[in-house]
C-alpha cells in the first residue's frame, strides 16, 4: 500500500504553512505533491480566497499554466508569447524531444464552456489537417474540461505588423508565400478569416508562416455562408465589406484581408484610417482605397485588385492572386492589368537580359541588311537577283528547322513520358509556332504537336504545361476529346468548379452529335459529374453506352467504359449488356489489358479494381489468390514502362498496402513480410532519377522511415542503422522544406529507439 499523502493531507498542510499564497507559490506548493497537483491547482486559489490570504491566479502567469498541464504531459511552460479573446499563448519545450514549441491554452474562463472548447479543439484540428511549409503546424492537442491545449512548432521571428517594407519585391515574395498558403487552405475546404498582419510571421531565416487558425471554419465544397449581424468575427481593420455589411464569407474574404494587410505593410498605415469603431466600419463599407506605389505600379494593381469592394472584381481564386504575384516576380504580363505590346517587350527584356540584348543587335542587323538589300536593289538588278536566292536559302531553312522540331515532338511521342521531355516540348512549342506560321502549313500540325506536349505533361504530372498546351489546341479548333481531357487537368489542380463547367458543356453540345467518339466522350464527362450510381448523370451515361455498344460492340474504348460502369456499381450488369462480353468488370479489365499493353489506363482502372475489392471484400484475397498476385505483377511492370508517371506509381502502393493489411488481417504473415520487402524494394531504384517528382521522393522516403522503425522493433540494430546511413544519404535530393521536416522525423525515429 503507498505511503503517500492524501489530498486532505496536503490542504492541511497549506493552512498550517500560511504561505503567501500568490500563484507561483501555490504552484511550487503543489509541485510538492505530484499525484494531487491538478486538483489542488484548483482548490488552493478558492480556500486562499475564502481563507483572504490571496486572489485568485492570473492567466498570465507561466506556472500557473505549467502547473495546469497533465501530469503525464510532454510539455513545460516556459514563457508568455501573446494573449488573445480565447487563449494565451506561451513559449514551451517538448521534453522528448528537447525542442521549442508553442503551447495555446484555452483561457480558464472558458473551459467550463463547452461550446467555446469545441471551438478551440476545432481550430486544433483544422490546422492539423493542413500541411504546408507556410502554415504553421500543429503538434499536438489535449482537451478535456480540466485541460484544453494545443501545442504547435515555435516561430522564432517576428510578424508583418512590426515590420515597415520600402522594397516592393521582398513584400511580393512575402505577399505570395502567405497567398500560396490561403490557397492551399481553400483547396482544402478552410477558410481563415482572420488574416492581418500580426498573423503572418517571418522567422529568422525570412519563412512567412500564415498562423493564428482560431476564427477558421471548414468550406468543403467552397459555398458561401452568412453569419449573423451579432456574431460576425474577426478583425474588423481587415474585414472585407461584404462581410461586415451582409456577413458573407467566402474565401475572397481571405484574399480582401491579405490585401488590406499587404496595403498596411508597403504604406505604413493601415487601409482604414478611424477613431472611432462607428467610423471605421463606414469607412469600411463606402470606401475603397488604392495603394500608389510610384516605382512598383503593377504591385499596386494586384493589391487594388484585391481590395475591389466588389467581390466578384477580385481575383477568381487566391490561387489566381498567387500566379499574378509570381508573374510580377518574374517580370511577366498580369491578369490585374492591360499590358501594352510596348510593355510586354520592356518585361520580356528584364526576365532575359542577355536575350534582349543578343535580340536588339539581331533586329540592329537586320534592319542593316534589309538596307543594304533595298539599296542594291535600287542599283542594279543582280541586287534583285541575289535576294530571291536568299529568300529561297531562307525558306528552305526555315522547312528544315521545321522538319527538326517535327522529329523532335516525333519521337518525344514516343518515348516514355518525362518532366524533362515535357519541358523541352514546351520550350520549343512557340518557336515552332511562329515557323509554320511562317511557312503557312496547316493547323493540324501545330495543333498535333500540342496534343504530343500536353499527353507528355499530363502523363509526367505537370499539369500546368498540360492544361496550357490543351488551350492552344482547343484555339484550332474545339472538340469533345479536347475538353474532357482540359477538363481532366483542371481538376488535377484542384480547379473543380471550372472543370464541372467544362464537362456539363460537353453533354449540352455533343449528347445528339452523330459521331459516335462524340458521344462516347459525353459518357466520360457524365460519369465525371455523377456523384452516387443513382444519379441522372449515371443513368444518362448509361443510356449511351448502351446504344454506342449495340453498334460497336468490339469498339476497346466501348467496353472500358463498360468496365468502368459496372465497377463502380455492379448492380446494372443485369440491365446492361454488351454482345461478346460477360458482365464482370474484373473480367473486361483482365482482357483490356493484356490486348492492349499499350494503354496504361486500362491496367490502371484494373488495379483500382482489385484494389476496391480487398477493401471491400474480406475474402477475396482467399478467393482469387491468382488474381491479386498477377495484378501485383502488372503494377509492377507498369511502374518499369513508366517509372515516373504519379498515378502509376500511387495505384501500386496503394494496392501493396491494401494487400499487406489484408495479409496480416487473415494471419498470413510471410506473405505480409514478402510484400513488405518488394514494397520497400521495388521503387527505390527511382529515388535519384532527375525526372521522379519531388512527391514521389517523398513516399519512397516516408516507406524507408516505416521500414526503419520495423527494425527497430525487431531489434535488428546493424540493419537498422545501415538504412538510416542511406535515408541521411537522401536527404539532401530534397527540397529545403520538407528536408528540414523529415530530418526531425528522422531524429524523432533514432530517439525512440534509444
Amino acid at each position: 500500500m503507498s505511503n503517500a499523502p492524501g489530498i486532505d493531507e496536503a490542504i492541511e498542510q497549506f493552512l498550517s504553512e500560511g504561505l503567501d499564497s500568490n500563484p507561483q507559490a501555490i504552484a511550487a506548493f503543489a509541485a510538492r505533491y505530484p499525484q494531487h497537483r491538478g486538483e489542488l491547482m484548483k482548490l488552493l486559489p478558492l480556500l486562499a480566497e475564502v481563507q483572504q490570504l490571496s486572489t485568485p491566479p492570473r492567466e498570465d502567469d507561466e506556472l500557473y499554466f505549467d502547473a495546469l498541464l497533465p501530469d503525464e504531459s510532454d510539455f513545460r511552460v516556459l514563457r508568455k508569447i501573446n494573449s488573445g479573446g480565447m487563449g494565451i499563448v506561451f513559449e514551451g519545450i517538448q521534453l522528448s524531444l528537447n525542442r521549442r514549441v508553442a503551447i495555446k491554452f484555452l483561457s480558464s474562463s472558458l473551459l467550463q464552456d463547452s461550446e467555446q472548447r469545441e471551438q478551440f479543439e476545432q481550430e486544433a484540428r483544422l490546422i492539423a489537417q493542413l500541411h504546408h511549409p507556410n502554415i504553421v503546424k500543429v503538434l499536438s492537442a489535449h482537451c478535456t474540461p480540466q485541460f484544453c491545449y494545443y501545442a504547435m512548432e515555435y516561430i522564432e521571428g517576428k510578424s508583418l505588423k512590426e515590420y515597415h517594407c520600402e522594397n516592393p519585391r521582398e513584400a511580393a515574395k512575402i505577399g505570395l508565400a502567405a497567398a500560396q498558403a490561403l490557397a492551399y487552405a481553400h483547396s482544402c475546404g478552410i477558410m481563415h478569416r482572420d488574416i492581418k498582419p500580426a498573423n503572418i510571421l517571418i522567422d529568422t531565416e525570412g519563412t512567412v508562416r500564415v498562423c493564428d487558425f482560431g476564427l477558421a471554419c471548414n468550406m468543403p465544397w467552397g459555398i458561401d455562408f452568412h453569419e449573423k449581424a451579432d456574431n460576425r468575427s474577426g478583425t474588423l481593420r481587415y474585414m472585407a465589406p461584404e462581410r461586415l455589411q451582409n456577413g458573407i464569407n467566402s474565401y475572397a474574404a481571405d484574399q480582401y484581408a491579405l490585401g488590406a494587410s499587404l496595403y498596411e505593410y508597403l504604406s505604413g498605415h493601415p487601409i482604414h484610417q478611424a477613431e472611432t469603431e462607428q467610423e471605421l466600419r463606414q469607412s469600411i463599407v463606402s470606401s475603397s482605397p488604392t495603394l500608389k506605389l510610384p516605382k512598383a505600379p503593377d504591385l499596386a494593381a494586384i493589391i487594388n485588385k484585391s481590395l475591389h469592394p466588389v467581390p466578384e472584381k477580385r481575383y477568381h481564386s487566391m490561387a489566381d492572386m498567387a500566379a499574378d504575384l509570381q508573374r510580377y516576380l518574374n517580370h511577366e504580363p498580369l491578369q490585374a492589368i492591360h499590358n501594352s505590346t510596348f510593355k510586354r517587350l520592356c518585361m520580356w527584356a528584364k526576365r532575359t537580359p542577355s536575350a534582349a540584348i543578343f535580340a536588339g543587335v539581331a533586329a540592329l542587323l537586320f534592319l542593316i541588311a534589309i538596307a543594304a538589300i533595298c539599296i542594291g536593289y535600287l542599283r542594279t538588278a543582280a541586287a534583285l537577283e541575289q535576294a530571291e536566292q536568299n529568300a529561297a536559302r531562307a525558306e528552305a531553312n526555315a522547312k528544315q528547322a521545321d522538319s527538326i522540331l517535327s522529329d523532335i515532338f516525333e519521337f518525344a511521342d514516343a518515348q516514355e513520358p518525362t518532366q524533362s521531355n515535357a519541358r523541352l516540348l514546351s520550350t520549343l512549342t512557340p518557336y515552332y509556332h511562329a515557323i509554320t506560321h511562317s511557312q503557312h502549313i496547316p493547323a493540324e500540325q501545330m495543333y498535333h504537336a500540342n496534343h504530343i506536349l500536353a499527353r507528355c505533361a499530363s502523363r509526367s504530372g505537370d499539369h500546368a504545361t498540360a492544361e496550357q498546351a490543351y488551350r492552344n489546341m482547343l484555339s484550332y479548333g474545339e472538340d469533345a476529346a479536347t475538353l474532357n481531357n482540359l477538363a481532366e487537368t483542371l481538376a488535377h489542380l484542384k480547379q473543380h468548379k471550372k472543370a464541372q463547367a467544362i464537362y456539363r458543356n460537353v453533354v449540352k453540345k455533343y449528347s445528339d452529335s452523330i459521331d459516335a467518339h462524340d458521344r462516347a466522350e459525353v459518357v466520360s464527362a457524365l460519369l465525371a459529374l455523377s456523384e452516387t450510381p443513382d444519379s441522372q448523370e449515371y443513368k444518362h451515361a448509361l443510356q449511351i453506352l448502351q446504344e454506342l455498344a449495340e453498334t460497336a460492340p468490339d469498339e476497346a474504348e466501348y467496353r472500358f467504359r463498360y468496365a468502368c460502369l459496372l465497377a463502380a456499381n455492379p448492380q446494372h450488369k443485369s440491365t446492361l449488356r454488351i454482345n461478346g462480353s460477360e458482365p464482370n468488370a474484373l473480367h473486361i479489365l483482365q482482357e483490356l489489358a493484356v490486348e492492349y499493353p499499350e494503354r496504361p489506363e486500362y491496367s490502371i482502372e484494373l488495379i483500382k479494381l482489385i484494389t476496391k475489392r480487398l477493401r471491400h471484400n474480406k475474402n477475396f484475397i482467399k478467393r482469387e489468390e491468382n488474381t491479386v498476385q498477377e495484378a501485383l505483377l502488372l503494377a509492377e511492370r507498369l511502374l518499369g514502362q513508366f517509372p515516373h508517371d504519379p498515378t502509376v506509381s500511387d495505384v501500386l502502393l496503394q494496392l501493396q498496402d491494401t494487400c499487406i493489411r489484408e495479409y496480416r488481417r487473415t494471419g498470413n504473415d510471410t506473405e505480409a513480410r514478402k510484400l513488405t520487402e518488394r514494397r520497400l524494394s521495388v521503387p527505390e531504384v527511382l529515388f535519384y532519377h532527375p525526372d521522379t517528382p519531388n512527391d514521389a521522393r517523398i513516399k519512397l522516403l516516408e516507406l524507408q522511415f516505416e521500414r526503419l522503425t520495423l527494425l527497430h522493433k525487431a531489434g535488428k540494430t546493424a540493419a537498422a542503422n545501415e538504412l538510416q546511413k542511406r535515408i541521411q544519404a537522401e536527404l539532401p535530393y530534397m527540397d529545403k522544406d520538407v528536408r528540414a521536416q523529415l530530418q526531425k522525423k528522422l531524429n524523432s525515429i533514432q530517439q525512440i529507439s534509444e
